[in-house]
């Protein structure tokens, strides 16, 4: 009787059979979950963002390509750049930076200019270049050359230097409008945890104080040096800087002829502030679009940016006003 001849199987062969394993029985769990809600999210949605999630965590987030260190700011724009920014389930857009270092938007600069300063929310973090609202706005009132002055990750402190840089630059701004969200506060002051966040980003934070109610640069914070707990005395601090920084900001545009304006944008941020910034802002020159845009229906998907619809409603919120503020212009009210 003829013997039996074994197959010997090698390392290499074993170690091919694991990862084929592995790798065919987590595509038919994703594959499975796709078919199994979970709240508003499928199974696979869910472990597709956590491993996303905690690839950011422990190699820092993807470089988008389109900011570099400033001795002034921190971080801004950089000029002529363009970068594609991705986020599982989410989004998959591309950002173009003009060549005076501003996102993309319609018209030259040879005409009267509206500044818009802020954040993300104002950048048109996670939305292509023509949905961000600032972009609309330049389509619905051609007239005018409407500058995207923002940059992610920016809190009052940038906006407040990058509206002097501005204002300095273009004689011909006529309107310098604030996105405001109410975690700009967080970005205000020492925070550690914000800080921490902006180094893991190779970037670093302005810090300042204010002395006669005046911002005074005191260069940059370091979390690990300068970092506090977010505490409520904490929280007592950003909430004065920001009405401080408010505050300068329109006096120094009243000052030139410049109408300033603020938007309080929605984030889902818990806290409000409107009653302290109205204590500063003249109503005619503040937009509260929290009770006027539903937050949870316009953010994006897994992502607590706004989503192209969120931008076209503020764009058509905005649009009025923004017309009629450009037909009656502000005095100076002081001389130089």
């Amino acid at each position: 009787m003829a013997e039996t001849q074994k197959t010997k199987i090698t390392f290499f062969q074993k170690a091919t059979l694991v990862i084929v394993s592995v790798i065919l029985t987590v595509g038919l769990s994703l594959l499975a979950g796709n078919f199994i809600q979970y709240g508003e999210s499928t199974v696979t949605e869910i472990l597709v963002r956590r491993t996303w999630d905690w690839r950011i965590r422990k190699f820092g987030s993807p470089e988008i390509g389109i900011y570099e260190k400033d001795e002034n700011l921190g971080w801004r724009p950089i000029p002529g750049s363009s970068g594609e920014h991705y986020q599982p389930y989410s989004f998959d857009v591309a950002y173009h930076i003009d060549e005076e270092g501003h996102r993309v938007t319609p018209g030259n600069y040879d005409k009267d200019k509206v500044l818009f300063l802020g954040g993300s929310f104002s950048f048109g973090h996670g939305v292509e270049d023509d949905e961000n609202f600032i972009y609309q706005l330049g389509e619905k009132i051609p007239s005018v050359k409407m500058i995207n002055g923002t940059a992610m990750g920016w809190g009052t402190a940038q906006s407040w230097l990058y509206m002097q840089e501005s204002l300095e630059k273009y004689n011909d701004i006529k309107i310098v409008i604030y996105g405001f969200i109410m975690h700009h506060l967080n970005r205000n002051h020492l925070r550690k945890d914000w800080l921490e966040l902006v180094e893991s980003w190779g970037r670093q934070n302005p810090y300042f104080e204010f002395e006669n109610n005046k911002p005074i640069s005191k260069g940059f914070a370091s979390a690990k040096k300068m970092g506090v707990a977010g505490d409520d005395a904490c929280l007592a601090f950003e909430k004065e800087k920001t009405l401080l920084f408010i505050q300068n900001m329109q006096t120094y545009c009243n000052e030139r002829g410049v109408r300033f304006v603020l938007v309080y944008i929605p984030d889902g941020s818990e806290g409000d502030f409107k009653d302290k910034i109205a204590e500063i802002v003249p109503s005619e020159n503040y937009i509260d679009l929290r009770n006027m845009v539903n937050y949870q229906s316009v953010r994006l998907r897994g992502d607590a940016h706004l989503s192209p619809e969120g931008h076209r409603q503020i764009a058509e919120l905005i649009a009025p006003k923004l017309k009629s503020w450009l037909a009656n212009p502000i005095k100076m009210i002081f001389e130089e």
